[in-house]
């Protein structure tokens, strides 16, 4: 699964979900699978593929010296591969998302985080003085509950929450949209205590890119139960579009910040629960309560 739709530093387009179930079927039914047997360019022919689509199923499959030596860097810096079959693979991603749950996930730090209770916030980089404050105070809120963190990495509202949620003693899970090898030296502190995991979907040395962030905004959004937004620009950026996908899917309760902007109050048109600083007493609770 690795070989066939991991996303690697070498130019090839890794297989979907539907791709590879299809390639999978191919091959038993034709009585191919073999753990002797490779499959040839020929044998791809054979089961149904153009020139064009056996060349590239095999340049995949062909690739395992090269995959093998960076899967060795990347677990020299702590990070390392997790597919739809691992066992820690987060269940929720495949009964919210299904087919388009990312068939492949890069992650470091503490996997026993993903057993914890967990409730996301999300928001814009750009956040007015209510709107940062809503994130610190959330944060912490969330820390001091027992609850773990979900977080986009970015900056704005996804920093600040974190920060604050890692200096109050809590732990948060990142999801973020660019590269791992470039990220966890500058958050190693908090990895190597166990109070982060981060996780992306692209490679782990995959350069930032807006279609890596919607898709990191989607596995937020369906991570929890609960997603809160600190800010959001109106019916525009990541934040917007991302929770309007969940409010419409309906991945998750979202709870949006009341502090009277367009883009807020948008999203609480839109189905969004409104929520103040006020509330976060009522709504997270204290002391390890596990009411979310």
């Amino acid at each position: 699964m690795l070989l066939l739709c991991g996303e690697f530093n070498d130019g090839l387009t890794p297989l979907g979900i539907k791709q590879f179930r299809k390639l999978s079927e191919r091959v038993r039914e034709n009585l191919f699978f073999s753990p002797s047997k490779n499959l040839t360019p020929a044998d791809l022919t054979e089961l149904g593929y153009d020139e064009e689509e056996s060349l590239r199923i095999y340049s995949l499959i062909s690739r395992e010296k090269q995959v093998d030596i960076e899967l060795e860097r990347y677990s020299q810096l702590g990070i390392f591969p997790m597919t739809r079959i691992s066992q820690n693979y987060p269940k929720s991603f495949l009964e919210k998302l299904g087919d388009s749950a990312p068939m492949v996930l890069f992650y470091s730090g503490n996997t026993d985080l993903l057993n914890n209770n967990a409730v996301a916030l999300v928001g814009s980089r750009e956040l007015g003085v209510q709107g940062a404050g809503f994130a610190r105070d959330f944060g912490e809120k969330v820390a001091k509950s027992g609850f773990t963190l979900v977080s986009g990495g970015a900056n704005g509202a996804d920093t600040i929450a974190q920060e604050s949620a890692l200096s109050n003693g809590g732990t948060v899970i990142c999801f973020r949209p660019d590269s791992l090898v470039n990220n966890v030296k500058k958050l190693s502190v908090a990895i190597n205590e166990g109070k982060l995991l981060v996780i992306t979907e692209r490679g782990a040395d995959i350069a930032f890119s807006s279609a890596s962030a919607a898709g990191r905004n989607r596995l937020i959004h369906s991570y929890c139960d609960k997603v809160f937004v600190a800010g959001s620009g109106f019916k525009s950026g990541g934040t917007w579009s991302g929770t309007e996908t969940n409010l419409k899917k309906g991945f998750s309760k979202v709870y949006v910040f009341d502090d009277g902007s367009a883009g807020c109050s948008g999203l609480i048109e839109s189905g969004g629960i409104p929520v103040t600083l006020r509330d976060l007493d009522s709504i997270i609770g204290n002391g390890h309560n596990h009411s979310l």
